[in-house]
């Protein structure tokens, strides 16, 4: 739990700094009115086209693995998205998520396959309580190919993973992003 909430912290006091405003659109009802954006992370925040006076704030941090460790496999390597979201005004609404592409296999010299997990936190309380994982191929410029095989990974099997994986990935993203913290001290 407190490793959680030191990356809630991460996210919400912004570690990596932004580079300034890119986008300010406040007069409109039902778009971004607030984003900052760098290289390793992002934040907006979005007006309620319902209620304009609701506004939802997203900060997410974007985070590579170190490919050194893959030197004998450079398509080998994982993509780290942690992204907290919230009402705000509102401290007790917010939701902690994780995205990870996890890039491992040559499908063709001009294809990669990878495993894409979301893990979602509704309470923020270190309990993984919305999550799937998905096998994807992605061909020349990036546009994804829809598999048909092989069959483990396109069955339903796969792609709903158990609450105990799902909470072992969870668990494992949250010491990931830990390493992070404790680098950048």
């Amino acid at each position: 739990m407190k490793k959680l909430l030191m990356v809630i912290l991460l996210l919400f006091t912004g570690m990596f700094l932004c580079t300034g405003i890119i986008n300010s659109q406040d007069n409109n009802i039902g778009v971004i009115c607030k984003y900052i954006m760098s290289d390793s992370s992002k934040e907006y925040v979005v007006r309620d086209e319902i209620n304009p006076n609701i506004k939802y704030g997203f900060k997410t941090i974007l985070s590579d693995e170190n490919l050194t460790k893959h030197s004998a496999f450079k398509w080998k390597w994982t993509i780290h998205v942690a992204c907290y979201e919230y009402v705000m005004n509102m401290k007790d609404k917010g939701i902690i998520s994780f995205t990870i592409k996890e890039y491992q296999s040559f499908v063709s010299p001009d294809s990669r396959g990878y495993v894409l997990w979301r893990l979602i936190d509704f309470n923020r309380d270190g309990v993984v309580d919305k999550y799937n994982r998905e096998y994807r191929i992605v061909g020349p410029d990036d546009i994804h190919i829809l598999p048909n095989y092989p069959e483990g990974f396109v069955n339903n099997d796969f792609c709903s993973p158990t609450q105990k994986e799902s909470q072992k990935r969870f668990d494992k993203e949250i010491e990931y992003w830990m390493g992070i913290i404790n680098e950048n001290k």
